[in-house]
């Protein structure tokens, strides 16, 4: 037992803590002094870890309380190391370092218990569970405690116009032959029509309908004063939902050959465009001839047809519109019997074209903002609450002093834009189609940094861990937070690092970029649309490594695709399900009157109206667009282009439409605003926002003694922010008595001190 430690020394002590069990002071655990600590910077989230690999021996009271712990709470437990050394200068005991025991790695041997040391237990359990789907309206968390519902708040949808394109065709294999036959013995007038054969080409209208061949004839009645009700098959555009204004482009084509025209008096045929109404009735309302009559009593007078017309069309909700070919006459008027009016069609060729500047009327739908999304996550994940600090997510009705730039762009689920809600579940019928907003973490909080260059890190508040969210800048501050030195007759003296070696920083450099979102600009509903929020390709001048720098956001930001989903709304839908249910969309908000949020438009952000848009007045999410989010990740993309500031990078591709141009406000983005650039258009990459690192690594020997360890663990307050210090630059004096600066990527305080730096670009 010669080799363990007293309990209590003259300058260092160790604790383990445990909520509720509570607080005992132990022996140094073996191991600590030989095991690797480090502060290292995050991968994914840029923040910076203190972290421990090697296993940690407790014997005695630490033992005993470690197996009291595991026996009572298991690999769940959240037990803390703490060890405090005395102040040199104040002789006060500090805590030097802290962290929690890793309960999966528990083992015991020989008296003692065998443990491993990790920096976080808050990012463990976000490690272990990021993947997971959950569904965020849930009122119970991952562990069984019962939670509030989470309200969403509202917002004001005012929609999307668009441009809706349409096209029906007559397929090849139905313009061989066509045939309208009518066969009467009645001496009453008779009238029947048949629906002109043409397919769905595309369609970007829903009410869109293709009228197949041969099955769509319909005959009046004897008597009948009026015209016949139209079958379903001979509609191509119906049942209307609202008044609408509609552009149809009519070309039609055929040849006609008399089959049998017999005994008929009065007759005629025409090529028609007719209008029904009263929804699934298809009443008769009016029509227009196309051409003249094509057929005699006895004859066809008109043995070639070519039709070329455009009509402005004011159609009514219940209204339906029907290209058909009419005919009517007295059957068997003339000699008695049967009166026959059977036309041969051939050489069919028929287009319909429907255009419509589209509107729809405004809606309500529920969202919610980031920060109660991401502080729902941790809670779900942890059962405790008020984990979560962030300004750029904080607002000031959360006792923020400010709204972050990313505070209200909100998240919304399908169900939710087409008018469902929680509030239906008390219908549970048919109509009742409610589904929750369902997501991992991964794919929330990715979705987010993608789309903003966002970061996150760990901090902590006593021995209580909280997950910071913050732009990326707030992890790279260009503030000095440490130097390497002493001092010396009150004034600080750099000390040189020892044992410098310089490599290049391979992250930064990229021969490709890829940005945007996952979903959005591959509408079946459309052809030719002009949604800017998909994804989008870059090159840059670095073709020496097949590195691809990729930011893509696996929720959606295309306005097109959540105006198709309002368009569906709950209350003309309920029972029909949609592509789009089960999507999310960000949608960037603002204040709106009372607590009903409203969409940002261009002239919040930007100094100008968007071009090569259509209808720029209506376009949603610009912030959001490809090109804009390369401009917020332009310092970390620049870092690889120092050396070339004068090549450009080069748009490579897009799923949809790139043709939109913004130009952002620069008194209100002076960092990335004030020049109007095309989503496919180029960037010279001395127009990036300034790069932060160089492309370069530094590593070195310094030794991390109390004072400069209490420095890297410390914070300072920056305009009126606590900034932890290992988020700022380390500024040292290098083997050449030359001044440095860089940002850490990962520190071993013990031995020798091994630092490893991101050199600053200065």
């Amino acid at each position: 037992m010669s080799r363990i430690q007293p309990i209590y020394s003259d300058r260092v002590r160790y604790k383990l803590s445990h909520n509720p069990t509570g607080t005992q002071t132990v022996q140094e655990p073996r191991g600590w002094k030989e095991d690797d600590n480090e502060f290292v910077r995050n991968k994914t989230f840029h923040g910076i870890f203190p972290q421990m690999t090697n296993n940690l021996s407790f014997f005695n009271t630490g033992a005993e309380f470690i197996e009291k712990i595991w026996d009572d709470y298991g690999v769940n437990a959240d037990l803390i190391l703490i060890k405090e050394e005395r102040n040199p200068t104040t002789d006060i005991w500090e805590t030097s370092y802290s962290g929690f025991l890793d309960m999966l790695t528990y083992s015991k041997e020989n008296k003692g218990v065998s443990i491993k040391f990790i920096s976080s237990g808050l990012l463990r359990v976000i490690k272990a569970r990021e993947n997971e789907k959950i569904e965020i309206d849930r009122t119970d968390t991952l562990k069984g405690l019962t939670i509030p519902y989470l309200e969403p708040n509202r917002v004001n949808l005012n929609g999307r116009d668009i441009h809706l394109a349409s096209l029906l065709e007559t397929k090849a294999d139905e313009s061989s032959s066509f045939v309208f036959r009518a066969n009467f013995s009645s001496t009453n007038r008779r009238f029947g029509s048949l629906g002109v054969p043409a397919a769905i080409t595309y369609a970007s209208d829903v009410l869109v309908n293709g009228i197949p061949k041969d099955v769509s004839f319909k005959t009046g009645n004897p008597g009948d004063s009026v015209e016949a009700s139209a079958n379903v098959e001979q509609i191509f555009y119906g049942i209307a939902d609202r008044d609408r204004t509609l552009t149809v482009k009519i070309k039609v084509s055929f040849n006609l050959s008399e089959h049998k025209i017999d005994d008929l008096s009065n007759a005629s045929m025409y090529l028609r465009l007719a209008t029904y109404g009263t929804g699934t009735e298809y009443l008769f309302v009016k029509r227009e001839n196309l051409t003249s009559s094509l057929i005699s009593n006895s004859s066809v007078i008109q043995d070639t047809v070519f039709i070329n017309i455009t009509r402005t069309i004011q159609i009514l909700e219940g209204q339906s519109l029907s290209l058909q070919l009419y005919g009517e006459a007295n059957f068997g008027s003339v000699i008695g019997g049967d009166g026959d009016m059977d036309v041969d069609f051939t050489n069919i060729d028929a287009r319909i074209q429907i255009d419509e500047d589209s509107t729809f009327n405004p809606t309500v739908s529920n969202v919610h903002l980031p920060f109660e999304v991401f502080e729902r996550y941790l809670e779900l994940f942890t059962n405790q609450k008020g984990l979560l600090r962030s300004n750029i997510l904080g607002r000031t009705d959360i006792d923020y002093p400010q709204d972050g730039a990313v505070s209200r762009i909100g998240m919304a689920h399908g169900f939710w834009i087409r008018g469902f809600s929680k509030d239906d579940v008390a219908e549970i019928n048919e109509e009742n189609r409610y589904k929750s907003m369902t997501m991992s973490f991964k794919d929330m909080y990715s979705s987010y940094f993608s789309v903003w260059n966002l970061g996150a890190g760990i901090e902590t508040i006593g021995f209580k861990e909280i997950f910071r969210v913050e732009e990326l800048e707030y992890f790279y501050n260009r503030n000095v937070l440490i130097r390497l030195g002493k001092v010396v007759n009150g004034e600080f003296v750099y000390v040189k690092v020892s044992n410098e070696k310089r490599s290049v920083d391979k992250e930064v450099f990229n021969s490709g970029l890829e940005i945007g979102y996952s979903k959005g600009g591959d509408y079946e509903e459309a052809v030719g649309l002009d949604e800017y929020n998909t994804k989008s390709t870059f090159t840059t001048i670095i073709d020496k490594v097949e590195e691809t720098y990729t930011e893509v956001s696996k929720l959606r930001a295309d306005s097109y695709g959540m105006e198709f989903c309002r368009r569906f709304p709950r209350e003309n839908h309920a029972t029909e399900d949609t592509k789009y249910d089960s999507s999310t969309w960000l949608i960037d908000m603002k204040k709106g009157s009372g607590t009903i949020l409203n969409q940002r438009l261009w002239a919040d952000d930007f100094s100008q109206a968007p071009t090569g848009v259509f209808s720029p007045q209506t376009a949603q999410n610009l912030r959001l667009s490809p090109f804009n989010i390369l401009l917020r990740h332009g310092w970390v993309i620049a870092a690889g282009l120092i050396k070339y500031p004068l090549n450009y990078i080069r748009y490579g591709s897009s799923v949809s439409n790139s043709g939109m141009k913004t130009k952002l406000d620069v008194s209100k983005y002076p960092d990335i605003g004030g020049t109007e650039y095309a989503e496919n258009g180029n960037i010279q990459g001395d127009k990036l926002e300034t790069a932060r690192t160089n492309g370069m690594i530094i590593e070195f020997d310094y030794e991390v003694d109390y004072n400069l360890l209490q420095d890297i663990q410390g914070k300072t307050v920056i305009l009126g922010k606590e900034i932890p210090n290992f988020y700022g630059l380390v500024e040292f004096k290098n083997e050449e008595g030359l001044i440095e600066q860089g940002y850490i990527q990962k520190v071993s305080p013990n031995g020798a001190g091994k630092w490893t730096l991101k050199k600053y670009n200065s």
